[in-house]
């Protein structure tokens, strides 16, 4: 049975098929979306002009990604579209699987590229960050922090700040810490919990609410104004240039503690 469908009905089955679904797939839920019932499997293929064997065939593809639901009848099953709103989880999932993908990609990847970056935005995904940072620390790594913000950091992060320096400690992570005279206190209470964690002062080093760590791939930039940001400059170029520039610091800072 030949079916002529509408244009209407043709574009949008050509946007599904672009996003990713094929034409059988795409013709069966814009015609149950149409259909607004419940449908069964000969009836569906009938009234799509695809064969019956395709449309079985793509039926259990469209119900794992939620776009129709299968209602059972005695013996026999029907078919109705679920909202289109189900689209949006498919495109938030591809775009989470396309974002672990690319990193998967990047680290085998010969195409030349001197930096990349992550931003971490809110309360929720800078805790996330943090908290994922140190549980996946290699052990004996090394950072250097350049900084104005110690009594914020620790006022921000209040109790997990101890929880993740102790497992810092754990993992033997070594600190070089520049910062102000001015958070002496905060810094030794820093080093106090953990004795890996190293500090000097500078004077006029700022006050503030921002951190830049310096490690062996890359720059990480806190900014604990509202809301909390962290910027993640993933690049060697990067990281050799703020190493130089912590050191030159460092070698100006007093280590009396």
């Amino acid at each position: 049975m030949t079916v002529i469908k509408t244009e209407s009905e043709n574009l949008l089955i050509n946007k599904l098929i672009s996003f990713g679904f094929s034409n059988v797939e795409a013709s069966i839920y814009v015609y149950l979306l149409q259909k607004g019932k419940e449908t069964g499997g000969s009836k569906i293929a009938e009234r799509t002009g695809m064969h019956r064997q395709y449309v079985y065939l793509a039926l259990p593809k469209l119900i794992q990604d939620g776009l129709i639901e299968e209602v059972e009848h005695g013996k026999q099953s029907k078919y109705k579209a679920r909202p289109p709103q189900a689209l949006e989880v498919i495109g938030r999932k591809k775009a989470i699987e396309a974002g672990d993908l690319a990193k998967e990609l990047n680290v085998i990847s010969a195409i030349g590229h001197e930096q990349d970056f992550e931003i971490y935005a809110g309360d929720k995904q800078v805790r996330e960050y943090e908290s994922n940072l140190v549980f996946n620390l290699k052990e004996g790594e090394i950072q250097y922090v350049i900084s104005g913000a110690s009594k914020n950091f620790l006022a921000y992060f209040g109790d997990d700040y101890e929880y993740f320096s102790s497992h810092a400690k754990q993992k033997k992570l070594t600190t070089y810490y520049v910062g102000g005279p001015q958070e002496k206190e905060s810094l030794a209470t820093a080093q106090r919990i953990n004795p890996y964690f190293q500090y000097r002062t500078l004077e006029g080093m700022p006050i503030g609410v921002t951190s830049t760590v310096v490690r062996h791939n890359g720059v990480v930039i806190y900014s604990l104004a509202k809301p909390p940001l962290i910027y993640v400059i993933h690049s060697k170029i990067i990281s050799d240039e703020y190493k130089a520039y912590f050191d030159m610091l460092w070698n100006m800072a007093e280590d009396k503690k």
